[in-house]
């Protein structure tokens, strides 16, 4: 396999200036003009799976490295890997990792999710040490923890983006997200957990996609934004099933997580919100 730009080796930063980037974390984000800017979606997503010692983590669709960064950030015994499939984002995640001072945790690949073959090859890229030490490469069924935030607009619904960057972050295809499950299901090491948002008022097609990749929810989290408002969004924690097993129930939704304290539009977050991710304040 050629060598990987992405790999190429560079000095971190000095100590004081990755201390200070983490405690600015997630601002001053490198994020490629035009592309999408990261919301509170991927700071919840990275939030929502505690994960367990010397967690193996794999970002899909990684954009700019927003969601692995802030579980890197959180927990440090975790190994993190991105796949995305525009170079732009790549290099803009290995930016923000280098300046983080997460050059020997977060590693990187491209691919499309839909190249059966190239999501092979991600897989198996050659990586740091630390991940060497592991396992090796990335083969198959390697992964504890796998994230995704997938895109879930609906084509036709809202103006499309004349960025194509932007617009591939926004707007799913027919097929996305049974894409996204089905590459996670690919990945997943036995007993390992799969995390996912999606609209909250997709809940069916959500679960439909999962189940169809032999994934069965464990634990769901609405997310509203204030009270008496409907959950906007669905935080969901899936792991694969034996096929004898049949489709089980899904479990019953937590209490909604609400991010805002009051009904007002100048509301602070709620204090239930900053605990579950203290960087929504940033």
């Amino acid at each position: 396999m050629p060598e990987n730009p992405l790999f190429e080796t560079a000095q971190p930063p000095a100590s004081a200036e990755v201390q200070a980037a983490r405690a600015l974390f997630p601002r001053a984000l490198f994020q490629p003009p035009g592309s999408f800017r990261f919301a509170a979606d991927s700071l919840l997503l990275a939030a929502f799976i505690k994960p367990e010692r010397k967690t193996l983590l794999l970002d899909l669709g990684t954009g700019c490295g927003v969601v692995a960064l802030a579980v890197l950030c959180m927990h440090p015994s975790v190994q993190a890997h991105g796949i995305d499939k525009e170079a732009a984002l790549l290099k803009a995640a290995r930016q923000n990792a280098l300046r983080l001072g997460f050059a020997d945790r977060f590693t990187l690949a491209q691919a499309d999710l839909s190249d059966a073959e190239a999501f092979a090859g991600a897989l198996e890229a050659k990586a740091s040490s630390p991940w060497e030490k592991r396992a090796g490469s990335f083969s198959t069924a390697r992964f504890d923890l796998i994230l995704a935030n997938p895109p879930f607009r609906e084509p036709g619904r809202g103006r499309l983006p004349q960025n194509p960057l932007r617009r591939a972050a926004l707007f799913e295809e027919h097929n996305t997200l049974e894409l996204f499950c089905a590459c996670a299901a690919r990945a997943l090491a036995p007993g390992g957990s799969f995390g996912i948002l999606y609209p909250a008022q997709r809940q069916k097609r959500l679960l439909e996609a999962l189940s169809a990749s032999s994934f069965t929810p464990v634990r769901m989290l609405p997310v509203q934004t204030r009270p008496q408002k409907a959950p906007l969004r669905l935080l969901v924690q899936a792991k694969r099933v034996l096929p004898e097993k049949g489709d089980l129930p899904p479990p019953a939704p937590e209490p909604p997580l609400q991010l805002y304290a009051g009904s007002g539009e100048n509301a602070p977050l709620s204090s239930e919100a900053l605990a579950f991710c203290p960087f929504l304040a940033s």
